[in-house]
């Protein structure tokens, strides 16, 4: 250790954040929330591999996903500010769980042409900006 971390008292251990544990729950459910959303993705891009029209299908899926929080980023930021972020980030995190057990009912029932799974995708990404805030509490 050099003078400077003895004198502030500050561990160099990359692990150091963990010791509070609102930083370690946040960052376990933001990993999970990342594994969920990359799931979600691969598993729509994988229910089309096979169909003919997949070159178009399977970027399209990227692109449902991500397109809705690019648009929004801006005035999802601005109602982040505006309410409670607690109550916003639970209204959006029940919204996220309809919608993909939605996804997952019409799927295991046979219903999901590209359509539907390409417009079911893209509302899940409408409140992902209102989530994602780096650096804020």
């Amino acid at each position: 250790m050099d003078d400077h971390q003895h004198s502030t008292g500050v561990s160099a251990s990359p692990f150091a954040p963990f010791r509070h544990r609102t930083f370690f729950w946040l960052w376990l459910g933001v990993v999970i929330d990342s594994i969920g959303s990359w799931g979600q993705t691969v598993g729509a891009q994988w229910l089309f591999v096979n169909d003919p029209n997949a070159a178009t299908i399977v970027p399209l899926v990227q692109t449902a996903s991500t397109l809705p929080m690019m648009l929004l980023a801006l005035p999802a930021g601005a109602l982040a500010d505006a309410f409670d972020r607690r109550w916003m980030m639970f209204v959006i995190e029940v919204y996220f769980i309809t919608v993909s057990t939605l996804l997952a009912v019409l799927t295991a029932l046979g219903m999901m042409p590209p359509a539907l799974l390409l417009t079911s995708h893209s509302q899940s990404g409408p409140g992902r900006p209102c989530c994602r805030r780096p650096g804020r509490p």
